[in-house]
């Protein structure tokens, strides 16, 4: 998501001829048969397309606006990258679709010093502005999704109960693996667990070490049903079927026992905004060990099978964020307005990378020109010929780590 072009490019004519709106009539038509054939194969997943398309046009509706509002000259408005599939001209914007929709970008003439504008329309140039506007410009984008985060946050809070996790000092399994250990003995889902061979355990984290530590072996469970003791014989998997780890194997999950929390709608905009300091910090801190240099190092012996895949220690690409909004939509409304506005402050935060094309990037730019500008001077201007090859070698983790993160999702 990008506020311009990096390289000089020229308008699109503004009258089109029968046949290239024909041929867009054409590839519009493939793009809405090819979005009809995924509702049908996964409505789900077409939820999540259509409402991360809609993040897209906010986020970049906010460009817009802060080109507009600064002066500029906006000469497209696009959804998307590659060939263009549909357009039609609002004023002096051309507003249309591309085929690669993963993203989006406004175009604002003069984003560098290498781009030729015609001298009528050199007044109202990214370039020729002020820093306040240019940086004004740069981050609306951004803020528009950590604004979509932040409201998504205090709707969830604002309209659902928040479950709270109850310290009962006894694991509480949750789920059973359909051919596991536990259900052959038994087990049903809710069931307390006591204790293991008359041991207790105050915490899940417990119950696994010690399960682990026992392969093949027979042990008791004693559980709690429905207000009664109950004792169940198991015998362990001596193997992990999941990790292909040598380890006791039992097959349940375990979860806490939670509360219902209910708030009025200022404590839950207190709430929302709490909850969106919490994940910034978070995201901020993630982000960082992903491009960290034993980030970058696990990652490649990731890629390599050296190591197992961790998802939650990578990023994820647009596979895994389907197959993770998929599952939101099936949890129902609350679990999808989190993930929307959780993806929200994920594309926000993201985006304010310094590097180029990202938003980051050109206000990394721009502030350093505002710091080598001298009063009574003419403003400094970067020369981009000379600063594109300083980026090259963050681009190119930063396609190391977006390309691996497809990969890794695939298989």
């Amino acid at each position: 998501m990008t506020v311009g072009s990096m390289v000089p490019t020229a308008e699109h004519a503004v009258v089109e001829t029968v046949e290239e709106k024909r041929r867009s009539h054409v590839a519009l038509a493939l793009l809405l048969t090819a979005l009809l054939a995924l509702g049908i194969v996964n409505w789900r997943f077409l939820v999540i397309f259509v409402l991360l398309v809609i993040s897209i046009i906010l986020h970049e509706a906010g460009h817009y606006l802060g080109a507009r509002w600064g002066g500029m000259k906006a000469t497209e408005f696009f959804v998307g990258f590659g060939p263009r599939i549909w357009s039609t001209r609002k004023g002096e914007t051309e507003v249309g679709v591309k085929a690669i929709v993963l993203g989006g970008y406004v175009k604002t003439p003069g984003m560098t010093n290498l781009e030729e504008v015609p001298p009528e329309d050199e007044a109202r140039t990214y370039r020729a502005q002020g820093y306040g506007r240019r940086a004004r410009m740069i981050l609306a984008g951004p803020m528009m999704n950590l604004l979509i985060a932040l409201v998504g946050f205090c709707l969830v809070f604002t309209f659902f109960a928040e479950p709270i996790a109850v310290d009962t000092g006894q694991p509480f399994m949750s789920s059973l693996v359909s051919d596991g250990p536990a259900r052959a003995a038994g087990v049903q889902p809710d069931d307390r667990l006591l204790a293991i061979d008359g041991t207790t355990f105050s915490s899940d984290a417990a119950v696994r070490d010690y399960l682990r530590a026992h392969p093949g072996a027979e042990v008791t469970l004693t559980v709690e049903r429905n207000g009664q003791q109950l004792e169940l014989p198991a015998t362990l998997a001596a193997t992990n079927p999941t990790t292909g780890e040598k380890v006791g194997f039992l097959g349940v999950g375990f979860s806490p026992l939670t509360r219902a929390v209910e708030r009025n709608p200022l404590q839950a905009v207190h709430r929302g905004f709490t909850e969106f300091g919490t994940q910034v910090g978070g995201t901020v801190k993630g982000v960082g060990q992903i491009f960290s240099p034993s980030g970058i190092a696990r990652l490649f012996d990731t890629v390599t099978g050296e190591k197992k895949d961790d998802p939650t220690k990578r990023a994820s690409s647009i596979v895994g964020i389907g197959k993770y909004g998929s599952d939101a939509v099936r949890s129902g409304l609350a679990a999808t307005i989190w993930f929307v506005a959780s993806i929200n402050l994920a594309l926000g935060l993201f985006n304010l990378l310094p590097v180029l094309p990202f938003d980051g990037g050109h206000l990394l730019i721009a502030t350093y020109e505002k710091l080598r500008s001298k009063k009574g001077k003419p403003e400094y201007r970067v020369d981009f010929a000379r600063v594109m090859p300083l980026f090259g070698p963050v681009l190119v983790v930063l396609l190391f780590v977006v390309g691996s993160a497809m990969f890794l999702d695939l298989k």
